[in-house]
């Protein structure tokens, strides 16, 4: 598929479709059966093709008919051609409604969403073709997963079109405070939620600080461009990219902490130390309970300087503002990076007490508790707390790697009595594609607790490890 991609992504951004077109065609004509993704990836960009040199109508009679015979085992296959390019995805829902099949196109949104809950052009489109049904489909997205902003933040676009500003700034307020960062979305996609808070501002007639989000994203953007400089080596470009975006928002930790990066590749070790204080400072009021920044990518405990200068600014936050969260599991982060073990789970341990919500910190924690006897006897209730952040829709995770047996049966009974219902429904996906006959059946199979998590599917998501099961 990267070799697909890496031919027909420069042919798209040159708009270059009816080659693209040919391409694909011959690309699927070579491949064998057993290549399905491949031919799903393919068939991906020839939709998309068609859709530029022949059509709308020409593209939904190709996808209809399956003209390059992707083989469409069930729901999930046939969702997996369009959320390989969202664009598409748009496109074939807007053919839907175009042609009056409102419900179909609706539908077919609702588990494109539910496939790929981080991707914003799905959430803008079902903003424009289903106003009516916004409120109803993002709350029960919302109880399906507590942590993911990103239903709250187009309720928030969706309040703000609506003129309910007081409701819009509610719920916008609630996706900062579940992830300020919001890391996981890629470059010129972050931080959608300013926009939403800006709007709000604006519309309420606070210019100045709708200015001030604002200001908030040209300094994000800003620095986006500056970690382009830094990956490609020049250095000094970035540094002086990184300083002015600070310019618009000193107070990002994520700049700032690349600054300190950039800093110490130059040689700049005092500079890097000052930006390193500054961002550590910043991290325990900017982190919610689902942060997603990128410890791993970012680098950020790396080297020994920028150990010392967050040991030394974590301690010393923990002793003027103990109650913080955040600050315990940044420590945990930090010993982790230390491999000092014992500190660690001892830092996720008050983190956990101090938030019984907060899930990153659950994920971090069940794992060690399930696997000590001593931390069971000391906190014979954690367990079940650990279990309870865990939201709806990730119940199942809470099931792998364990090797407790006893408590693992315990614990699906009860999911499966007390929580067994869920919270999310979606209706049935019907589509005319030509699907194997032999698993047509199975197009509406759902998975992963969408139709109620019922004990044996949890059990079922054990992976004993057997190295602890006979240390």
């Amino acid at each position: 598929s990267g070799s697909i991609r890496s031919i027909a992504d420069p042919l798209v951004e040159q708009g270059e479709y009816r080659r693209l077109q040919q391409l694909t065609r011959k690309y699927n004509r070579q491949l064998s059966d057993g290549h399905n993704y491949l031919r799903s990836t393919c068939f991906s960009y020839y939709l998309l093709a068609t859709r530029h040199v022949e059509g709308r109508e020409a593209m939904m009679k190709a996808f209809h008919r399956n003209e390059f015979g992707v083989q469409y085992y069930d729901r999930e296959a046939v969702l997996s051609v369009l959320t390989e390019l969202p664009d598409l995805a748009c496109m074939v829902v807007q053919g839907y409604v175009e042609t009056g099949e409102v419900v179909c196109g609706r539908v077919l949104l609702e588990h494109l969403i539910f496939e790929d809950g981080g991707e914003d052009r799905f959430y803008r489109l079902y903003n424009q073709c289903f106003p009516n049904d916004v409120e109803r489909f993002y709350m029960s997205l919302m109880e399906w997963n507590a942590y993911e902003e990103r239903p709250l933040i187009w309720l928030g676009h969706y309040y703000v079109a609506q003129g309910e500003l007081a409701t819009a700034r509610e719920v916008t307020e609630r996706a900062i405070a579940l992830d300020p960062s919001d890391g996981e979305q890629g470059k010129e996609t972050r931080m959608e939620v300013y926009h939403v808070m800006a709007d709000i501002l604006q519309a309420e007639g606070d210019t100045e600080k709708s200015k001030f989000f604002r200001e908030v994203m040209v300094a994000i953007r800003s620095g986006e461009v500056a970690d382009d400089y830094l990956r490609l080596g020049f250095i000094d470009e970035a540094i002086k990219r990184y300083e002015a975006a600070l310019g618009h928002f000193n107070d990002a930790y994520c700049l700032q902490s690349r600054l300190a990066k950039a800093y110490l590749e130059q040689g700049n070790v005092e500079m890097s130390r000052v930006h390193f204080a500054k961002a550590f400072e910043l991290m325990p009021v900017s982190f919610g309970p689902v942060e997603s920044h990128c410890f791993g990518c970012e680098g950020i405990f790396n080297s020994e300087e920028a150990r010392q200068v967050a040991k030394e600014v974590f301690t010393r936050i923990v002793r003027e503002s103990p109650e913080n969260p955040r600050t315990y599991y940044l420590l945990a982060l930090l010993y982790e990076e230390m491999e000092e073990e014992e500190l660690r789970i001892e830092s996720l341990i008050k983190a956990f007490q101090r938030d019984p919500q907060y899930y990153n910190c659950a994920k971090k924690l069940l794992p060690e508790v399930v696997c000590s006897q001593e931390l069971q006897l000391q906190y014979p209730e954690l367990r079940q707390q650990l279990m309870m952040a865990y939201p709806y829709s990730s119940l199942g995770d809470a099931f792998r790697d364990r090797i407790d047996l006893l408590h693992l049966w315990e614990d699906a009974e009860q999911i499966s009595t007390e929580r067994a219902e869920s919270p999310l429904t979606l209706e049935l996906l019907e589509l005319p594609i030509e699907l194997d006959s032999d698993v047509r059946r199975a197009q509406d199979s759902l998975h992963e607790g969408l139709d109620g998590w019922q004990r044996e599917e949890l059990l079922g998501k054990v992976d004993l490890n057997l190295y602890y099961l006979f240390q």
